[in-house]
């Protein structure tokens, strides 16, 4: 059961985090029903009842409109809405291991 509540969060903060600054102030409803559904799905390993398998595409669709931004997570009366994500992505790598003049004379 752990596994699978673990396997359900992981899938709804990729998901909401492409959105919305994590962690979350608040945990929304909404969003615990997505996590427990995913997790309902997760436990069934030799193969899901039709029911269990419509409400996981359902909940998948709707991280996805949240991910995507046609979608907003419900605030609760008195609370701000969760901080949206801006910005750029920035990257580090190593410095370049095949440069033209580590390559001279190579051929």
């Amino acid at each position: 059961i752990e596994a699978a509540l673990i396997a359900a969060d992981n899938l709804v903060n990729g998901y909401v985090a492409t959105k919305y600054a994590m962690p979350l102030p608040s945990v929304p409803d909404l969003v615990r029903t997505w996590a427990t559904i995913i997790a309902r799905y997760e436990l069934h390993h030799n193969g899901a009842p039709d029911h269990v398998v419509r409400d996981y595409d359902r909940a998948l669709a709707a991280l996805k409109d949240v991910a995507a931004g046609r979608a907003t997570l419900p605030v609760a009366p008195g609370e701000d809405a969760p901080g949206q994500v801006s910005g750029t992505v920035m990257a580090a790598h190593p410095p370049k291991v095949f440069t033209a003049a580590r390559l001279r004379g190579w051929r």
